[in-house]
């Protein structure tokens, strides 16, 4: 079966299109248009925003979008948030009672070793003895470290997990009203991209950017219209009533009750 990409790219070269020519019709990017035909997901800053493309693009190519998306959702299922890796293994170390027996069990080979242990242990304990009498009168004082037990091997650091990368805050969406103008102010995102759908028949122009998208349209009830845009899109809509606007994957519901037309800005704050 093949690719999202692979399936996009046959069918714009099956119609003689050349990307530059879907730019131009679409306004996405030609890197985004590049990326979406090689697959280099990496290139997009979101999961919104390849699904968008995609839906934009096989719209255009008169390809239906939805097992294009669904292919591409097994593909690149969602990551759990976590940690990378589970936190290394503590290395093994052989219980001390353990060496200790296998030690007394071999021949004393060093009689003298024995004898410095002891002195060792006599000196540490008269130390303590003597720190007891003196009470708290020093209390600044610390214990030294006890005598080390001969082969004791020290136990080696335990590393901790890297905690998870933190993930940006969600783009959010301000809506204004004031008599026939509706604002929408989208805030912690880099581009725009608005899906319209429609419920009812209605017609539209669109710009984005400047740019003419739909210079008067009449879409009829189902039928759906994704815009992208890098700051501004601007529609003019003749029944709001019927029209359901989405914006970054944030469903922002009915444009409006109000069944004269209306003019609609949505801009990408600084």
């Amino acid at each position: 079966m093949p690719s999202v990409g692979q399936k996009l790219k046959e069918t714009r070269e099956a119609k003689g299109l050349t990307l530059r020519d879907v730019q131009e019709a679409t306004k996405i990017r030609l890197r985004y248009l590049e990326a979406l035909e090689s697959g280099h997901w990496d290139v997009f800053p979101g999961r919104v925003y390849v699904r968008g493309y995609i839906r934009a693009y096989a719209q255009f190519l008169g390809l239906p979008p939805d097992p294009l998306l669904h292919l591409w959702d097994e593909s690149h299922p969602e990551e759990e948030d976590g940690a990378d890796g589970p936190p290394p293994e503590k290395g093994r170390q052989e219980p001390l009672a353990a060496r200790a027996q296998a030690r007394a069990a071999r021949p004393a080979r060093r009689p003298w070793l024995w004898l410095l242990v002891l002195a060792l242990l006599a000196g540490g304990g008269w130390w303590l003895w003597a720190a007891a009498g003196r009470g708290t009168e020093d209390s600044s004082v610390q214990q030294p470290p006890g005598p080390a037990v001969p082969g004791a091997e020290p136990a080696p650091p335990v590393e901790e997990a890297p905690p998870p990368p933190a993930e940006p805050p969600p783009p959010t969406v301000e809506k204004e009203t004031a008599n026939t103008l509706v604002r929408y102010q989208v805030k912690g995102a880099s581009s725009l991209e608005v899906l319209l759908t429609f419920s009812a028949p209605c017609w539209i122009s669109v710009r984005a950017d400047g740019q003419v998208v739909e210079a008067g349209r009449t879409f009829q009830k189902g039928q759906t219209l994704t815009v992208t845009a890098a700051e501004k899109i601007t529609v003019r809509v003749g029944y709001p009533p019927g029209l359901q606007v989405t914006i970054l994957g944030q469903d922002q519901g009915l444009l409006a009750e109000k069944k004269s037309a209306l003019d609609v800005e949505i801009l990408l704050a600084p």
